[in-house]
C-alpha cells in the first residue's frame, strides 16, 4: 500500500504571535505559530486581516520571539523548535517568502524537559538572547555582524544547575547603552530523602535577573530575592524616562511590582463577585498598551477571560505607582497583539480568533468600577476588589479568523444531497464549543440583492474615468423588455438614471471604460460617450455584432459573418478603427486581446476560438503594423470555445523576481476549462495544458480582482475562481448559488467585490478569507461536544456534549445567557455565555447533554439534559426489531478525570419521531459505556474493559455476550461484515468474530504495537486506520496468512487467556507518517462526487489533511523519486542575496526526521514535501525535472492532479 499525504487545510490554532515590522514597510505586522507553520498576517485601514504568507516548517515549534538585529531595517524571528536549533529567519517581499538568516545548534532533537528551547527571550535591540528549557539549562547568545555584514553567534553562554526548574523568561526594556537583561521564575527542588521514589522536596520561588556581559561573553546574575510560590508570569516594566526598570510579577490572585531600586508594591486581582473564594484568579497574558510620559498602561487577561487594565510608574523621587481596573469580559487567549494602535488580536484558545478595535484614549481613562467585599482571613480582615461583568464597552468586534481548534470528532457525508460531501466538524471547548459545515469553496459574503424588473442577462460596471478608484455606474442588459440597457448609479444606494448617453432600447454587448470615453459595444454598433457627450461611432457595422473585448488601448469587435474590427485608442483620447481581420474561419465564437504591461503600451496579439478545417481551433493573431491579421499560432481544442483570457501570474524565480508569465483560459462548451501557458513576446502557445471540468454548462471567463490582483471568475453549472495566492496559482469553486453573469466591482462601501446575476436577481458579492477553500456554517453548542450521529432520512444532527468540572446553571444564574433552542441569546443586559464562560464545580461534576441540531437553519430543535453527575460519551444510531429508528446514548456517574473507573453508567435508548427524541428505556451499566456500534441486528458497548454484546428489549438492553480479554478501556467499536475492530485506550487494535454456535467472541488478530488511540476507522475487511495521541497517524491489515483461514468457517482463533496479546496472528503495519498533531476524527470518504476516496482525519490544532491511495504504479515511483530528490540538494531553495538554506523546513528540520518522529516513515509520500516543488527557482525546477525525465511543466501537471483528484 502506498498513499500520499496530503495538507487540505492547515492548522487554525495560534500557539505563539509576536508583532513587528516584519515587510520594512513601517507597519506592523504579525507573525503567529500554528504547531508546525508559521503564518504573516497584516491588519489593513479597514479593519480586514489579510494573510500574506503561511509556509510549513516540517518541525513543532517550541518558542517565538521578534526583534530587530543590528544593521537591519525590519524585524526578524526567533524560532526554537524540535530540531534543537535556533533559527533567525526574516520576510522576503519580493519572494514572498520567509528565508533563514541564521541556524545555530544548541541542543538534541525532540521536545525534551532538559533540551532548550521551551522558554526564548530577545533583547529589543537584538544584541542578545536566552534560551532556556523546562528543567537545568538555560542558554545564551550574543547576536553580532561579521566584516560581511552577516549575523554570527559567538559561543553560547551557559547558565546550569540539575535541579532548576524554569517557570517563566522575559527581557527586560533597558536603555541601549547598558547591558541586555532577562528575567526568570525558576524553583529549586532536591531530592526526597527519605524516599527517592517520592516527589522531591521544592524550594520556593525566586525571580532572577540575568546580565549579559557583553564583553567577556558571560551571563552574571544581577538580582535574586524569593517570590510568591504561585508566581507564573513576569510582565517587564521600564521608565524610558528615568531609566528605571523592574517586573510586574503575576500570581495567584495578586501582582506584585518588583525594582532593584525600590520595595516591593503588591496589589490584588479583582475578582468576579459571583465566583468562590477558593478558586484562585491569574493573570495568564498581557499585551503593552502605550506609554504615557512615565506611566505604562498594560491590557491582562486572567484565566476566565477577564481583561484589566494595569497602570505603572517607576519614579525615582516619590513612591512608585501601581494600578488595576476592570475593562471587559472576552475568550480566553492564548496570546494578545495590539496593532496601528487601535486593534487587539486576541488569539483564542479555543474558537475562532478575534480582532477588536478600541480607544486608546478612552481605556486610558477608565475610572474605577470595582466594589470592596471583606473576607476574614487569619483573624484578619482582608479587603477583596471585586465586579459584576458586563457586555463589551470599550472593545468592539471587527472581525473574526475562524479556527477549527479543536477538532474533537468529525464526519464526511452528503447531508444535504448536495452531490458533494460535507465535512461536520465538532470544534472548541465549553461555552465556546460548534459544530460546523465545512463546504469545498470559497467563502462568500453577500453585500446586496435587489430584484429587477424583468430578466437580467448581463452586467457591467462603469467608471467616470479610467483612473477613478471605484466604479460609477451598474450596466445592467435586460431582456423582453423595452428598455433592454438599464443604468445604476453607484452610492449609499443604487438607483436608476436617466441622462447617461447610451442607448437604453439597444443589446449591450460589452461596456467599458478606455481613458476618459464611457463605451456600449451593441448588436448595431458602438455608442461613444466623453465628457457627457456622444461621439460619432469609430465603427461602421454591415452585420450584427456578437463579440466585444478590450484592453486600456485597444478593442476588438466581431461581427456575425467571422470579420473581428480592430480598434485602438490614440494619443487624442478618440476611437479609431486600424483594419479589420479575417481568418477564413466559419465561426468565430471567442475573442480575447492581450493586456498591457509595463514595457508594452499596446498587446501585440489576439486570440480566437474559430471553427476552420472542421475543427475548432484557437488561432493567435498579430495585432502589429507589419504582419497584421496573420496567424502565428494555433492550438487544436476539445470542443466548441465559449470564452477566452489571459491571466497574468508572477514567478517565484529568486532569479528572476516578479517575472510576468501569462496563463492561457480558454472555457469550452461542455464546461471543461482549459489553461496553458502564453508567451506574449512571441504569441507562442504552450503545447502542455490543463483542463477541468467546472460544470455542465458552457464555461464563461470573466477578469476580476482579488486582493488588488488579477483573478478569472469561471462561470459554469458552479462557479469557480482563479487567482494567484501566496506564489501558488489555484482554482476553487465559490460557495454560492449559480452565477449567470458576473463582473468586477468596487465601491467605498466595498472595494473588491462582484456584481452578478443570480436566479434572476442582481446580486454583490465579496470574498473573504481568500486561500482557505472551505467555507463554513457554524451552529454554537452549550458545552464541550463528543460524538455526533445523524438521523436517518432527515437532516438532523444529534451531538451528545459534556463537560467535566462545570456547573453551568450556576454560571446562567450568575449573568450569562443560556444558547436558547433558537441559538439566539436572551436578555440584551446580560453577558452572554460563551463570554461568561463557566463556574467550576468540582472533580466529578459534569454538565452534559444531547442536543438535535436542524443542519438546514442550524438550530437547535431538541435538548435533553443529564444530571449533574452524568457525563454522556458514547452515541450510536441503531434499528430496532420492527425497523423503527433508535438512538442510544452511553452515560457515566461520577466519572473524574485521570480515572479509568466510574461508580456506574447507563445506557439511555431513544426512539426518534421526525425531529425528537422519545426516552423508551434506560440500562443501567457497571463501567463506563465508552463506545458503543450496531452488530448484526443488536449492539456492541465497551463498558469499561469488557465488551458486551446486547440486544434491545422493550424495557432494557439483553445482555447476550461478554468478553473481558481487554487490559484497559475500550474507547472505540467498528465493524465490517462479521468482523469486529475494537480499539483499547492504551493497547491498539484487536479484531473479533462473533461465533454464534458458542455464543461468544473469538480473537484472532491484535496489533502487536502498544498504541494510546485518540481515533479509528475500518477501511475494509482486512485493513484499519488508526491514530494515537502522540500525533502518529498508521494504517494496520489482516497478515494474508490469518485472511484466508478466516475465509473458512469456524477457523478463528479462540484463546481462553483473560491477557491482553493472546490472538495468533499479528497486524501487520502497512503505513505510518508523523502528522505533528494529535488527531481526534478519522474517516474514509470522498469529498466530491466522483471523486478519489481517501482517509480524511482532523486534528486538535484545526487542521484537515487527507491519505489518498495512488491509482497507478507509475505514480508510486514518479512520487517517491520526486520525494527523494526534495530531500537532497536540489531541494535547497535560494534567496536574492544568494543565501541558501535547507529545504523544507525553515527550523533546520529534517524532513524525513520529522515524519519519522516515533517510527520510521512508511507507505506514505509526503504530498506538503511535493508542494514544495513550486517554491524553487526555475534552474532547480529544471534540474529536478531532468532526474525524473519531464518538463517542469509536466511535474507540476502532475502534483497539481493529485490534489484536484481529491476535490
Amino acid at each position: 500500500m502506498h498513499l500520499y499525504s496530503l495538507t487540505l487545510q492547515r492548522p487554525s490554532a495560534i500557539t505563539f504571535a509576536v508583532r513587528g515590522n516584519f515587510t520594512g514597510c513601517g507597519n506592523h505586522e504579525i507573525v503567529v505559530a500554528h504547531g508546525r507553520a508559521i503564518e504573516l498576517l497584516q491588519v489593513d485601514e479597514q479593519g480586514r486581516i489579510l494573510s500574506l504568507c503561511n509556509m510549513e516548517c516540517f518541525a513543532i515549534v517550541r518558542a517565538m520571539a521578534a526583534s530587530r538585529l543590528p544593521g537591519y531595517d525590519k524585524d526578524c524571528v526567533f524560532l526554537t523548535s524540535d530540531s534543537g536549533k535556533l533559527a533567525i529567519i526574516e520576510y522576503n517581499h519580493v519572494m514572498n517568502q520567509f528565508e533563514r538568516v541564521y541556524l545555530e545548534t544548541y541542543g538534541k532533537s525532540g521536545c525534551r524537559r532538559m533540551v532548550p528551547g521551551q522558554h526564548l527571550a530577545a533583547d529589543m535591540y537584538g544584541r542578545a538572547l536566552v534560551i532556556g528549557s523546562l528543567e537545568k539549562n538555560l542558554i545564551g547568545f550574543q547576536v553580532q555582524l561579521d566584516d560581511a555584514n552577516q549575523v554570527v553567534l559567538p559561543p553560547p553562554i551557559k547558565s546550569s544547575s540539575p535541579q532548576r526548574v524554569f517557570v517563566h523568561i522575559t527581557s527586560l526594556d533597558r536603555r541601549e547603552e547598558l547591558p541586555p537583561m532577562f528575567a526568570s521564575i525558576e524553583v529549586d527542588y532536591v531530592d526526597n530523602p527519605n524516599d527517592e521514589f517520592q516527589d522531591p522536596v521544592v524550594s520556593s520561588r525566586r525571580v532572577c535577573l540575568y546580565e549579559v556581559d557583553m564583553a567577556n561573553n558571560s551571563l552574571e546574575v544581577r538580582y535574586n530575592d524569593f517570590i510568591d510560590n504561585s508566581s507564573n508570569l513576569l510582565i517587564p516594566v521600564y521608565n524610558h524616562l528615568s531609566g528605571l526598570f523592574g517586573v510586574l510579577i503575576c500570581a495567584e490572585n495578586k501582582i506584585a511590582l518588583k525594582s532593584p531600586d525600590a520595595e516591593e508594591i503588591v496589589l490584588l486581582i479583582p475578582r468576579r463577585s459571583m465566583l468562590p473564594l477558593e478558586q484562585s484568579v491569574i493573570i495568564t497574558s498581557y499585551v503593552l498598551m502605550g506609554i504615557q510620559d512615565d506611566l505604562s498602561i498594560f491590557i491582562a487577561q486572567n484565566d476566565i477571560g477577564d481583561l484589566y487594565k494595569i497602570t505603572v510608574s517607576l519614579r525615582c523621587t516619590q513612591d512608585h505607582v501601581l494600578g488595576i481596573e476592570y475593562l471587559d469580559t472576552v475568550p480566553v487567549a492564548q496570546s494578545m497583539i495590539i496593532v496601528r494602535d487601535q486593534y487587539l488580536l486576541l488569539c483564542s484558545e479555543f474558537g475562532n480568533h478575534i480582532l477588536f478595535s478600541f480607544s486608546a484614549s478612552e481605556v486610558g481613562q477608565v475610572t474605577s468600577t470595582i466594589g470592596l467585599t471583606s473576607v476574614q482571613f487569619d483573624d484578619e480582615n482582608i479587603d477583596i476588589p471585586n465586579f459584576l461583568p458586563h457586555n463589551l464597552q470599550y472593545f468592539r468586534v471587527v472581525e473574526e479568523i475562524e479556527s477549527l481548534s479543536p477538532i474533537v470528532g468529525m464526519k464526511v457525508m452528503d447531508l444535504y444531497s448536495e452531490g458533494n460531501f460535507q465535512v461536520f466538524t465538532l470544534c472548541g471547548k465549553g461555552p465556546r464549543s460548534s459544530i460546523r459545515v465545512l463546504r469545498h469553496g470559497l467563502s462568500v459574503v453577500e453585500m446586496a440583492i435587489s430584484q429587477l424588473p424583468t430578466v437580467p442577462v448581463a452586467v457591467w460596471t462603469l467608471k467616470a474615468n479610467s483612473t477613478d478608484p471605484h466604479d460609477r455606474y451598474i450596466v445592467v442588459s435586460l431582456a423582453h423588455s423595452s428598455v433592454q440597457t438599464l443604468v445604476l448609479s453607484i452610492g449609499e444606494t443604487v438607483e436608476a438614471v436617466a441622462n447617461h448617453g447610451l442607448l437604453p432600447h439597444a443589446k449591450s454587448i460589452s461596456i467599458a471604460t478606455m481613458g476618459d470615453c464611457m463605451i456600449q459595444v451593441h448588436t448595431n454598433g458602438i455608442q461613444v460617450m466623453k465628457g457627457g457627450k456622444n461621439i460619432p461611432s469609430p465603427f461602421a457595422s454591415s452585420n450584427p455584432v456578437i463579440l466585444s473585448v478590450n484592453n486600456e488601448q485597444q478593442m476588438l469587435v466581431t461581427q456575425t459573418d467571422g470579420v473581428t474590427s480592430y480598434l485602438e485608442m490614440e494619443g487624442t483620447g478618440t476611437l479609431r478603427e486600424k483594419g479589420k481581420i479575417n481568418i477564413n474561419a466559419q465561426e468565430v465564437c471567442a475573442v480575447e486581446v492581450t493586456p498591457l504591461s509595463a514595457s508594452q503600451t499596446l498587446g501585440k496579439f489576439a486570440i480566437m476560438g474559430a471553427f476552420m478545417d472542421n475543427a475548432w481551433f484557437l488561432c493567435v493573431v498579430s495585432l502589429d503594423a507589419s504582419s497584421f491579421s496573420s496567424v502565428v499560432g494555433r492550438q487544436v481544442l476539445q470542443a466548441r470555445p465559449s470564452s477566452i483570457a489571459l491571466l497574468q501570474s508572477y514567478s517565484r524565480s529568486s532569479r528572476e523576481p516578479g517575472r510576468s508569465v501569462f496563463f492561457l483560459y480558454v472555457g469550452l462548451e461542455n464546461g471543461v476549462l482549459m489553461r496553458m501557458s502564453f508567451n506574449a513576446e512571441t504569441g507562442e502557445i504552450s503545447q502542455e495544458f490543463r483542463t477541468r471540468s467546472l460544470g455542465s454548462n458552457p464555461v464563461k471567463l470573466v477578469r476580476v480582482k482579488v486582493q488588488e490582483k488579477e483573478a478569472l471568475l469561471a462561470l459554469s453549472s458552479r462557479s469557480w475562481l482563479a487567482y494567484h495566492h501566496q506564489g501558488k496559482q489555484c482554482l476553487d469553486p465559490l460557495s454560492y448559488d449559480m452565477l449567470d453573469f458576473a463582473w468586477n466591482f468596487s465601491s467605498q462601501q466595498c472595494p473588491e467585490g462582484f456584481v452578478c446575476i443570480s436566479q434572476g436577481s442582481l446580486r454583490i458579492l465579496s470574498l473573504e478569507r481568500v486561500g482557505e477553500i472551505f467555507s463554513q456554517a457554524t451552529a454554537k453548542l452549550a458545552h464541550t461536544p463528543r460524538q455526533c450521529a445523524p438521523i436517518k432520512g432527515t437532516t438532523m444532527m444529534m451531538v451528545i456534549e459534556s463537560d467535566h468540572n462545570t456547573d453551568a446553571n450556576k454560571a446562567l444564574q450568575d449573568g450569562a445567557n443560556k444558547v436558547d433552542m433558537e441559538g439566539q441569546d436572551g436578555e440584551a443586559d446580560k453577558l452572554s455565555y460563551e463570554m461568561f464562560g463557566v463556574q467550576r464545580a468540582g472533580n466529578g461534576c459534569w454538565a452534559s447533554s444531547l442536543r438535535v441540531i436542524d443542519m438546514d437553519s442550524l438550530v437547535s430543535r431538541q435538548i435533553i439534559n443529564y444530571s449533574d453527575d452524568e457525563a454522556a460519551l458514547s452515541l450510536c444510531s441503531s434499528v430496532g426489531a420492527n425497523g423503527e429508528h433508535l438512538v442510544l446514548v452511553g452515560t457515566s456517574v461520577g466519572l473524574r478525570m485521570g480515572e479509568k473507573h466510574a461508580s456506574s453508567g447507563f445506557v439511555y435508548t431513544y426512539s426518534v419521531s421526525g425531529s425528537h427524541l422519545h426516552l423508551e428505556h434506560k440500562t443501567p451499566m457497571d463501567g463506563i459505556p465508552r463506545a458503543i456500534c450496531n452488530y448484526q441486528g443488536r449492539v456492541l458497548v465497551g463498558v469499561g474493559s469488557a465488551l458486551r454484546m446486547y440486544e434491545i428489549g422493550k424495557k432494557k438492553l439483553l445482555r447476550k455476550c461478554e468478553s473481558r480479554k481487554f487490559p484497559n478501556l475500550i474507547c472505540s467499536i467498528h465493524t465490517q461484515g462479521d468482523r469486529i475492530f475494537v480499539g483499547d485506550s492504551a493497547e491498539s487494535f484487536s479484531l473479533l468474530r462473533f461465533n454464534s454456535l458458542s455464543n461468544s467472541f473469538e480473537l484472532f488478530a491484535e496489533d502487536a504495537r502498544a498504541r494510546w488511540l485518540t481515533a479509528s476507522c475500518p477501511l475494509d475487511f482486512d485493513t484499519v486506520a488508526g491514530a494515537d495521541k502522540f500525533g502518529n497517524l498508521f494504517i494496520c491489515r489482516i497478515p494474508e496468512e490469518a485472511a484466508s483461514e478466516l475465509e473458512e468457517e469456524g477457523e478463528a482463533v479462540q484463546t481462553d487467556s483473560v491477557l491482553h496479546r493472546g490472538a495468533k496472528h499479528k497486524l501487520d503495519e502497512v503505513a505510518h507518517q508523523y502528522v505533528g498533531e494529535a488527531v481526534l476524527g478519522l474517516q474514509r470518504s470522498a469529498l466530491v462526487q466522483g471523486g478519489t476516496e481517501a482517509v480524511i482525519y482532523g486534528t486538535i490544532l484545526g487542521g484537515l489533511g487527507a491519505l489518498q491511495p495512488f491509482v497507478s504504479k507509475e505514480d508510486v515511483d514518479f512520487f517517491l523519486r520526486l520525494e527523494m530528490l526534495l530531500r537532497g540538494n536540489l531541494g535547497v531553495r535560494e534567496s536574492v542575496n544568494d543565501k541558501s538554506f535547507d529545504n523544507p523546513s525553515l527550523c533546520g528540520n529534517d524532513q524525513l526526521g520529522f515524519r519519522s518522529y516515533f517510527a520510521p516513515m512508511r507507505g506514505v509520500v509526503d504530498g506538503d514535501l511535493c508542494e514544495t516543488f513550486h517554491t524553487l527557482d526555475s534552474g532547480r525546477q529544471h534540474k529536478v525535472a531532468a532526474e525524473l525525465g519531464k518538463t517542469p511543466e509536466e511535474v507540476a501537471k502532475k502534483i497539481e492532479d493529485m490534489r484536484t483528484r481529491l476535490l
